[in-house]
């Protein structure tokens, strides 16, 4: 993949296809071919307007590593409740050491 020349769109002498636009959202291209890439999109406001539509995919281990790591997070409610008093203390020292300040 990274040996590849942007695609033409059949609709589009000049401007590559969706996928080569989606790979180079993702960084998936090789320098050269998003330094054309870059000229072309900053006159191309077609190109701009899929790139915009493509600023939220992710690559798809990416996406699984994530689901994983997410749906996986099942915290303990005896530490969250570990957690809350400790920052409440936490605000009662500082308090008190602003007032000890003054």
């Amino acid at each position: 993949m990274h040996d590849q020349q942007p695609e033409l769109s059949a609709g589009a002498e000049s401007c590559p296809s969706w996928e080569v636009l989606a790979n180079l959202t993702l960084g998936k291209l090789p320098t050269e071919t998003i330094e054309a890439l870059g000229q072309h999109v900053e006159v191309c406001t077609t190109c701009q307007t899929i790139l915009e539509s493509l600023d939220g995919l992710e690559d798809s281990l990416i996406a699984d590593i994530k689901a994983h790591h997410f749906g996986a997070a099942v915290v303990d409610p005896w530490l969250e409740q570990q957690i809350r008093e400790a920052e409440q203390i936490s605000q009662v020292v500082w308090k008190m050491a602003e007032s000890n300040e003054d």
